[in-house]
């Protein structure tokens, strides 16, 4: 019988793995895997404020990690708010 197919991370884990990323699309992937977000077009609007040029004052890459936890935790609740918590896979009781 096969396993259903289960985040090899928790919500906690990719969260602190996330925001010690210097690469904004991976932080981002690394949110979706466990809540099993497969489309990004959420996460480029809750991120579209931010330069794509990583020398900007405005860009990922210029964000503290505080900063960048705190927005990613925002990005986190769109999320659950879009798709709703029974939805996700590694929250699912």
């Amino acid at each position: 019988m096969a396993k259903e197919n289960t985040p090899k991370m928790n919500l906690i884990d990719a969260l602190n793995a996330a925001h010690q990323t210097d690469d904004l699309d991976e932080a981002c992937k690394l949110i979706q895997d466990v809540l099993g977000v497969t489309d990004g077009s959420l996460a480029g609007a809750v991120f579209s404020d931010l330069d794509d040029d990583p020398n900007s004052e405005n860009s990922w890459q210029s964000m503290s990690k505080i900063d960048r936890c705190r927005r990613l935790v925002g990005y986190i609740r769109s999320e659950v708010n879009l798709i709703g918590v029974s939805d996700i896979p590694s929250l699912r009781a």
